[in-house]
């Protein structure tokens, strides 16, 4: 959220959550959200493309049963 100059009104851009099918496993969700962020930011320097990429990666761990390392090549296939 921020303050848009014109109005001083909070602002706001949503970004919808994957479809998921599968839910299997919550745990480490947030981790992978967080990594796949950053990386993408310090690639593109573009938000919108960061946070799209994050919530894509962070949608495919919670279809993984247990601890499941997600690759850049198992996000990108998806």
């Amino acid at each position: 959220t921020w303050l848009d100059i014109e109005s001083d009104m909070p602002s706001a851009i949503y970004y919808p959550a994957e479809n998921i099918h599968k839910l299997c496993n919550v745990s480490g969700a947030g981790d992978v959200f967080h990594a796949a962020l950053v990386i993408r930011w310090l690639e593109t320097k573009s938000f919108e493309e960061s946070i799209k990429f994050a919530i894509k990666a962070a949608s495919f761990k919670v279809t993984k049963r247990g601890i499941h390392l997600v690759k850049r090549e198992e996000i990108e296939k998806t």
